[in-house]
């Protein structure tokens, strides 16, 4: 199942709870409810899996109703993994409540199963439970399918719609999870605009650098109850026509746990709740981390061990034959700078060669 966070149906609900409220306000005098806020909960998002590491868990803690931040992270625990056999593996914290492992050394296994322990500042030791890494089968091929149309505005929308092909094994009660990341090179590592001539001054990379875009809140989960044992077909994105050039996208296939797929499932239909009188009431969705002390304290998220496998691909587009659609900006006036800027790693920027580039 694909996640839209932005749907129409969604945008619909906001704006008629928000002419109702403008409505209400303007007939009566404004009234501010005393809303009874739940107890602070710990949030925990993880993922192991027996691909190249470092692995991370970010932790923060929910907010009361009227703070805009919703969450708080937490940088102050300590964080580690305990394989079945006992053996540890510790976690480093990297400020905005990211902790991650040391990817020398550390690697997830298929067949073993892990834990993790999370102890709070005051001593608490919240922990997950078990999770068994299974392998995931290797993805047998991946390739794009061109779509063109016209929507109500009369303008052409056109892309290409990525899909996956694996075998599933022959043994049921496999669950799938897919994510993708794209990259593509910069030859500039620093824009600067000018206010006064307008001129953009372009300063170029010092070493190869690349533009990383992830597939940020996608959730994407599949059960293999009605295709076990056979060939399994999936789409896994969608990419733009803005160009002929070949699009490269690494594409990661998850085997997940039962409940780690179970909790994603819920996790997306709540998320894809249209407002509709039929719709499910939205509720907290259990994970599976706890606190043995107080078994009743509800804690957020998930910890998963999956394992994973990865492909990297040249998808084609150069076989559609209309035109790529593309957008102007107008003439900017640039200049190259004499100076280069190094490649600074974050989120949408790396020097590290992408896998298979």
């Amino acid at each position: 199942m694909n996640s839209n966070f932005n749907t129409p149906f969604r945008r619909l609900r906001w704006w008629a709870l928000a002419g109702m409220a403008l409505a209400l306000y303007t007939c009566v005098d404004p009234y501010s409810p005393d809303i009874q806020t739940g107890p602070i909960k710990l949030i925990v998002d993880g993922l192991l899996t027996d691909g190249p590491g470092p692995y991370t868990v970010t932790l923060a803690l929910s907010e009361p109703y009227n703070n805009e931040r919703g969450t708080l992270p937490v940088n102050s625990a300590q964080v580690y993994v305990e394989d079945h056999t006992g053996q540890r593996f510790d976690y480093t914290p990297r400020g905005s409540g990211i902790y991650q492992s040391d990817s020398a050394g550390f690697r997830g296994q298929a067949g073993f199963t892990y834990t993790l322990f999370v102890r709070a500042s005051d001593g608490s030791l919240y922990r997950s439970r078990p999770e068994l890494l299974r392998a995931a089968p290797a993805i047998d091929t991946a390739y794009s399918e061109y779509y063109s149309t016209t929507n109500s505005a009369g303008i052409r929308v056109a892309g290409f719609e990525v899909y996956i092909e694996t075998a599933d094994p022959d043994t049921s009660g496999n669950f799938y999870s897919w994510n993708w990341t794209h990259y593509d090179t910069i030859d500039y590592c620093l824009q600067r605009l000018d206010g006064e001539t307008r001129v953009m001054y372009l300063s170029p990379c010092c070493d190869p650098c690349w533009m990383v875009r992830r597939c940020n809140g996608c959730i994407n989960v599949l059960s293999d109850v009605f295709v076990n044992g056979n060939t399994l077909k999936r789409q896994v994105a969608t990419i733009p026509y803005n160009s002929k050039s070949d699009y490269f996208m690494v594409i990661d296939q998850l085997a997940l746990s039962r409940e780690a797929y179970q909790f994603w499932q819920l996790v997306n239909g709540q998320i894809n709740n249209s407002g509709g009188i039929f719709d499910q009431p939205p509720a907290t969705v259990p994970g599976n981390m706890y606190l043995p002390e107080k078994p009743e304290e509800q804690v957020l998220g998930f910890f998963a061990a999956a394992g994973l496998a990865r492909r990297s691909v040249y998808l084609k587009r150069n076989y559609a034959a209309d035109p790529p659609i593309t957008t102007t900006t107008g003439n900017q006036i640039t200049s190259q700078t004499q100076f280069c800027e190094p490649c600074v790693e974050s989120r949408t920027r790396t020097a590290r060669r992408p896998p298979g580039w």
